[in-house]
């Protein structure tokens, strides 16, 4: 999420903090063009989208199967603290997005999906 905040110029991106009140959230969402993405999915096509560095990284990544990719996201999600440090930043009130916001039938299959229930 750091990354995306800093190097988001155009502000392409808003976030929804799912609260893990039904139980323990596993992945991030990606809502783009009515559909959802998850796990290195999500990731690659963020990258894609935020800098020519990052869209070159996110093209050559993404020709990887996504069970590889799929079990690099885990491996990383599972490490951040000690790879990326411990601590989190609050979320920009221009970066969030209210909840009414996003279609309740969408907004659940999020959740679901971040839950790993999907």
């Amino acid at each position: 999420m750091r990354l995306v905040i800093k190097f988001d110029k155009n502000n392409i991106y808003k976030f929804y903090p799912f609260d893990n009140s039904n139980g323990e959230l596993n992945t991030i969402v990606l809502l783009e063009n009515e559909k959802l993405y998850s796990k290195s999915k999500a990731v690659f096509s963020v990258l894609q989208n935020i800098n020519l560095l990052f869209f070159l990284v996110g093209k050559l990544t993404s020709i990887l199967p996504i069970t590889f990719s799929n079990w690099v996201y885990d491996l990383v999600a599972a490490n951040r603290n000690s790879l990326f440090g411990s601590y989190c930043i609050p979320i920009p009130r221009e970066k969030r997005i209210e909840k009414s916001a996003i279609p309740d039938d969408l907004f659940n299959l999020a959740k679901r999906k971040s839950l790993g229930n999907e």
